[in-house]
């Protein structure tokens, strides 16, 4: 399907972002205050600002949390505004919680239940900030003043009870704490805990009743304040949400403070959370999983806040624990191995622990213990390893971090051990075959690549042909490359989670630049495998994305954090991995991967992330590269955002700027990414990309891209029914851009290659096709087009178009045409199927031309089958090659054949006879072969054409007998076959009557069918709109009567008022290009789309039109579906513009279209499509004070008695609140 939209959401976000801040800017004091945002003081202070309100309605705060959400891709973009954004929120909850706590489960009766009370409306917005930004960040701007810090604990413990019992509706209906107000809560009292002043001397010493418990064994003298947070905190470990991972980060720095160290909180708590750990294997009622779970994450907080001196007599203990809760045969071990939050947590307590460890090694332990650093390390380590191959992606991130952050405090050696063990991961259970495709990309680059080297190396290269190898180490190079460049890496039997895992570990040992340099091609290759990894599932779907963007992130990292210098001097010939264009430069192998990828990697992040990294390559690494400076401004990171738009221009303009990238983007095309990849539109674009990567070099390459996708296509048998279809798509490609260039008939003697490939691979598939039932919509059409183009380039190659030419029928001619075959000896034609330039090259002055004679009988009734075959389709894309391959066959056959199957066809659509090839219904598509070879038939005999031309029109005229679908399937073929075609052809009038067409135009603008997909009515509406259009510009409704132009220009003008934005959009688009059949008025200049057909100004110049006398009641029932029934803003902009085309008419004007409402009331009254929206838009009308404006003594006033009869028919119980 055609891609809509050109520009990316989030190029409209950095357009608008401007305003959207500006609009926060200004609301959030005037929500939070009452305050103007340009009063508001900057410095925050809450009594310059004034009391907050108490409350805030709950779709203000809904409204002002999407504002935020819209920055989700683009977050960077709220940090200049940060503090004015913040600030109100901030001050406005201190205030609330200083003066107005005792108010919060309060709601005096004045107050609707659609409001929420301060403090909610607040943490709402503020976690909506928090999920966009980060709370790290967010946490920055929350007050720090320690009076907050005991207050804030106890109206958390006020707002968080339970309603009270016996509590009216009228006194009090705000529920308890939400969860987004625990967490924004609990965050900010983990912010305050990092003032620099004792718990002490903050407290009050009333401690009170706590809301939780704390664990055993309190530590003697530990201030209330203290204790209270604890409880808070642990009480919240049982909690599954957000405000958990906001009590473990409180619960963690208040431990970590040095007046809590030193009253032993660390070391107390440290104790009871291992205790909890070591609980027996089914006590589950002491400790819920959650709570485990929580107590899992503070152990991590812990050992990777805590200093080594701190956690030093814990490591061996947390290191035990953790190990026996992970592996022990309980259910709460088995709960941490099927969580992925338990395993992460496991992950970042074994890093704290390595790096501690790494740093002075284990305290002094006991005699008796047997660990030892390294047995502790070695453990570690292969845990890591292990979790690099986890099934969440969260673990495998933490995993690969973690890996990468030991081995870079681990000496040189130990490192350079685990990165080896990294690489030989890669390679393991990798498989190569030969790529006999991949000859062609490397050829493609040496004959392109000759003629503008050929100077250059005569006169500056220095080398002679006998001269040593060694004194050329390009030539070394190449010879060793050869090897190498055939080999296509096997992902079938490759673990893709371990592979992202292990990619991702490499990306970040680059990023820390921890890799040595003696290892970097190694690891270079293995980003290189990572980037092209291709994963089939069970499905046939590609997986694997993970991979190739965990190998951009590593390419990235590659140019960013080494300089020139290091790589520069790194040995290519160490990278393994095949490309089409051999090099020393390590710069240029990744350069030609990346643009690859950017250009046609299937997924949008993938080929932003490509461009990025080539974009960093280039800038931090300038001149390495061919291109430089173009290549980054073509394979732009907006460029490639739009997959089409990446296949179809940016590979094209990157192949222009160096002949590397054009061979290894042809490369790529061939592949996976191309036109194997299962999707039709990529199979398509690739399949026309691939051709214009060739189609500048001529003929020759062109005969050899032939030959090359016939021979894989017959090589490749194994393969899906996508992949091989692929090259039937590029082949047909490939034969339609040679008829674009055949010129002459010494040129057109070499068409014999490319006829030679495809009509063999018609030949060869015919019968799998013939028997396969189910054949798929991607191969009817690849076959169809290839036969298309096939049949044109024998017509175009023949010498003589006469219908004297017959068809040969004998069978020597049916044997000698089996081009393709191993066995063909014909001494004209190239005898050799390798893709070498001398093979494929024929003798242009001795070989015979392709003529009509050539098409066996064997060869045409393939084409037969294949057509009668295709025509059970109803794809439309389907549809449009079958027809186009008609239309090619009726101008090869024969008179008396085009006749016969034409005739057939007619009958077969009629009914009158019966096709027993197999089940099921092909009328639609025999409507739209008919309309392919209507200019064909007229051309043969008159009687036919009529037929032909009755045939067409039949589901129109007799349309309670036809499918939509087949009246759908006729209109297409009326406009895009038949309305098309000069008034002058032979037969054009006598078969198409006029004053069928036109009902036929009338009767499609009025089809309304509706089933269970809805308005299916509107894909006819929508065709008929462009028949419309195409029967104007050619002329064709000339002549026809007056009140039927009428009728059908008023259904046009209805439909550009009708509910349905796209029918309201191409209506309208067909009424500009018609401007003078509808209007008199000077054309208005307008930019049409989609949100300018729903606006006031929109519906304010079509009133303008459509108020017309003989437009007038068409165009109301049309208006009225979207001033009574369309979406809420069609409705809107509709019942506006309405008005305002009211006040400014006189009362005659007003009456007419009042009147104009109640004839539609009466005429529609039992069609709900109109009686309903036109009650509403009447109730409108009517409390709007319309019918005050109306002329006096008009008709109108006479016609209040049609409401009455119209319920006196008992059939307004669906609108009965409009009367």
């Amino acid at each position: 399907m055609e891609e809509i939209h050109t520009v990316d959401e989030d190029i409209k976000l950095q357009r608008v972002a401007a305003d959207f801040i500006s609009d926060l800017e200004n609301t959030l004091p005037v929500v939070l205050f009452g305050l103007p945002g340009s009063q508001f003081p900057a410095d925050g202070v809450t009594h310059h600002a004034g009391r907050p309100q108490s409350f805030i309605s709950k779709s203000t705060t809904q409204s002002l949390c999407l504002l935020v959400d819209r920055f989700q891709e683009w977050p960077q973009l709220l940090d200049p505004h940060l503090v004015n954004l913040l600030l109100p929120l901030v001050s406005a909850f201190c205030s609330y919680m200083t003066d107005s706590a005792d108010q919060y489960q309060t709601r005096p009766p004045s107050v609707s239940s659609n409001c929420f009370p301060l403090p909610r409306a607040v943490c709402k917005i503020l976690y909506t900030f928090c999920k966009v930004r980060g709370e790290k960040v967010i946490s920055r701007f929350f007050s720090n003043e320690p009076r907050h810090l005991e207050l804030m604990v106890t109206v958390f413990d006020q707002w968080d009870q339970e309603q009270k019992a016996g509590v009216t509706e009228d006194d009090a209906e705000v529920e308890p704490m939400l969860w987004e107000e625990k967490y924004i809560m609990l965050l900010w009292l983990s912010h305050l805990t990092l003032v620099p002043f004792p718990l002490e001397s903050m407290s009050s010493g009333e401690l009170g009743k706590l809301r939780g418990s704390l664990p055993d064994e309190v530590p003697s003298g530990l201030p209330c304040l203290a204790q209270r947070l604890i409880s808070l905190s642990i009480l919240h470990f049982h909690s599954s949400g957000k405000d958990q991972e906001a009590a473990k980060t409180l619960l963690v720095r208040l431990c970590m403070r040095q007046d809590m160290q030193a009253a032993g909180v660390l070391s107390w708590l440290v104790k009871w959370s291992l205790a909890v750990l070591a609980r027996p294997a089914d006590d589950v009622l002491l400790a819920p999983v959650t709570f485990s779970f929580a107590t899992l994450s503070y152990i991590a907080g812990v050992t990777s806040s805590a200093s080594r001196d701190v956690i030093a007599p814990f490591t061996v203990d947390i290191f035990n624990h953790v190990c026996k809760a992970c592996v022990l045969d309980s259910s709460f071990a088995s709960q941490i191995r099927t969580s992925a939050i338990a395993r992460k947590c496991t992950v970042k307590v074994f890093r704290s622990i390595a790096l501690h460890l790494l740093q002075n090694g284990l305290p002094d332990l006991d005699p008796g213990r047997s660990q030892s650093t390294e047995i502790l390390l070695e453990d570690i380590i292969d845990y890591l390893m292990t979790s690099l191959a986890d099934k969440d992606a969260p673990v495998r991130f933490a995993a690969s971090k973690a890996l990468s952050i030991v081995s870079f405090k681990m000496d040189p050696i130990m490192a350079g051990d685990i990165i080896g063990a990294i690489i030989g991961l890669l390679h393991e259970d990798l498989q190569w075959e030969n790529d006999t495709d991949h000859q062609f990309s490397i050829q493609l680059h040496a004959d392109t690549a000759h003629q503008s080297s050929e100077t250059h190396h005569e006169s500056s290269s220095g080398f002679t042909e006998g001269e040593n190898l060694e004194k050329n180490p390009q030539k070394q190079y190449d010879n060793t490359m050869n090897s190498r460049m055939t080999m296509r890496p096997i992902f079938t039997h490759v673990d893709p989670l371990r592979w992202h895992g292990l990619t991702l570990t490499l990306a970040h040992l680059l990023f820390r630049h921890s890799a040595p340099l003696e290892q970097l091609p190694s690891i270079v290759n293995g980003l290189m495998l990572a980037l092209n990894f291709e994963h089939q599932s069970a499905t046939g779907h590609y997986i694997g994305t993970n991979v190739r963007d965990a190998a951009c992130f590593g390419i990235w990292a590659v140019a960013r954090r080494y300089k020139t210098e290091e790589l520069i001097g790194l040995d290519a010939l160490k990278i393994e991995y095949k490309h089409a264009v051999p090099s020393h430069s390590i710069f240029q192998l990744l350069a030609d991967q990346l643009v690859v990828a950017a250009a046609l990697d299937p997924v949008g992040n993938i080929r932003r992330g490509a461009s990025a990294a080539l974009q960093e390559l280039v800038g931090r690494h300038p001149d390495a590269s061919q291109g430089g400076i173009s290549l980054v401004q073509t394979v732009d990171y907006h460029a490639v955002a739009l997959r089409s738009n990446a296949i179809l221009n940016v590979a094209s303009a990157a192949a222009l700027i160096d002949q590397t990238y054009r061979a290894s983007l042809f490369d790529g095309l061939l592949g996976w990414r191309g036109i194997q990849f299962p999707d039709r539109d990529s199979k398509t674009q690739s399949s026309i990309a691939l051709v214009e990567l060739i189609n500048p070099y001529g003929l020759e390459m062109l005969d050899q891209l032939s030959q090359v996708l016939s021979n894989a296509f017959l090589r490749n048998q194994s393969k899906s029914l996508e992949a091989r279809y692929g090259y039937l798509l590029a082949l047909a490609s490939t034969m339609e851009a040679r008829l674009a260039v055949l010129t002459n008939q010494k040129y057109l003697s070499s068409a014999w290659t490319s006829f030679r490939a495809a009509s063999g691979m018609i030949q060869t598939h015919s019968i799998r096709i013939s028997g396969d039932v189910g054949m798929s919509a991607m191969a009817a059409e690849a076959v169809c087009k290839l036969s298309k183009n096939l049949l044109e380039e024998v017509r175009r190659a023949s010498p003589d178009m006469s219908e004297s030419v017959q068809i040969v029928s004998t069978k020597q001619a049916s044997n000698e045409m089996l081009l393709t075959s191993d066995q063909s000896t014909n001494r004209n034609r190239p005898e050799s199927t390798t893709v070498s330039a001398q093979a494929q090259k024929p003798d242009l002055n001795d070989v015979q031309p392709i003529t009509i004679s050539h098409l066996s009988a064997n060869l045409l009734e393939i084409f037969l089958t294949l057509l009668d075959l295709v025509l059970y389709r109803k794809e439309d894309f389907v549809l449009a090659a079958a027809g186009q391959m008609a239309s090619s066959l009726f101008r090869i056959i024969d008179r008396s054949r085009r006749e016969t199957l034409a005739g057939n066809w007619v009958e077969e659509l009629e009914g009158k006879t019966s096709h027993k090839i197999r089940k099921g219904t092909r009328s639609v598509g025999i409507i739209n072969a008919l309309g392919a070879v209507f200019d064909l038939c007229c051309c043969t005999s008159s009687d036919l054409s009529r037929k032909v031309g009755s045939a067409l029109l039949k589901p129109f005229l007799f349309k309670e007998h036809s499918k939509i679908e087949l009246r759908v399937s006729s209109m297409r073929s009326l406009r895009i076959w038949v309305l098309g075609l000069s008034s002058g052809s032979p037969n054009i009038n006598a078969s198409i009557v006029p004053e069928d067409l036109c009902r036929a135009l009338y009767d499609g603008l009025c089809d309304y069918t509706t089933d269970q997909r809805g308005d299916i009515g509107s894909t006819l509406r929508l065709e008929t709109l462009q028949a419309f259009a195409q029967a104007s510009s050619h002329n064709r409704l000339a002549g026809q009567s007056e009140k039927m132009t009428e009728k059908i220009l008023g259904q046009v003008i209805g439909l550009a008022a009708e509910k349905l934005d796209k029918v309201r959009l191409h209506a309208f688009q067909v009424v500009m290009q018609n401007w003078h059949l509808f209007s008199k008025l000077p054309k208005p200049e307008v930019h049409l789309d989609m949100v300018y057909v729903s606006t006031t100004k929109y519906f304010t110049e079509l009133l303008k039109v459509g108020s017309q006398e003989d437009l007038g009641l068409p165009f109301f029932e049309g208006y009225l579906t979207s001033a009574g029934g369309g979406s809420e803003v069609v409705i809107r902009s509709s019942r506006i513009a309405l008005l305002m085309h009211i006040n400014n008419v006189d009362g005659a004007s007003v009456s007419k279209i009042l009147i104009q409402l109640t004839n539609i009331i009466q005429s529609r009254v039992l069609d709900e499509r109109f009686i309903v929206p036109a009650l509403a838009l009447l109730a409108y009308l009517l409390e709007a004070g319309v019918a005050g404006k109306a002329e006096l003594g008009s008709e109108w006033y006479g016609q209040n008695e049609l409401l009455v009869d119209g319920a006196d028919r008992n059939i307004f119980g669906q609108v009965a609140e409009y009367l």
